[in-house]
């Protein structure tokens, strides 16, 4: 009986409070990565290839604008990985530092 009151009372806490946690998580990592993603730029083809505008547009960028902060973002598994790494930043797709430059930027 004791159980089945404690999970109620687990499952009936306010959506706000997990907002809240998540709200304050993302303001704490926003200051540690605040500075490698200011103004910063994903350029991207498919995730898994850079064979196609982005690249170019990436390779463009990094070549004539050096002051804007771009990144290519792709798989690491990539064939084209190596190609893109060596024209400028890249970023691993769906990774960790994708998703808060996707925030940041």
């Amino acid at each position: 009986m004791q159980t089945k009151v404690i999970f109620k009372i687990i499952n009936r806490t306010p959506v706000w409070i997990y907002e809240t946690i998540e709200m304050l998580t993302f303001f704490l990592i926003s200051f540690l990565f605040k500075n490698k993603y200011k103004d910063c730029w994903l350029v991207s083809d498919t995730g898994e290839a850079a064979n196609d505008n982005g690249f170019a547009f990436f390779k463009y960028i990094c070549k004539e604008k050096p002051e804007i902060n771009v990144f290519f973002v792709i798989s690491k598994k990539s064939n084209d990985y190596k190609k893109v790494a060596l024209h400028g930043n890249t970023v691993e797709f769906m990774g960790f530092s994708h998703k808060i430059a996707f925030i940041l930027s």
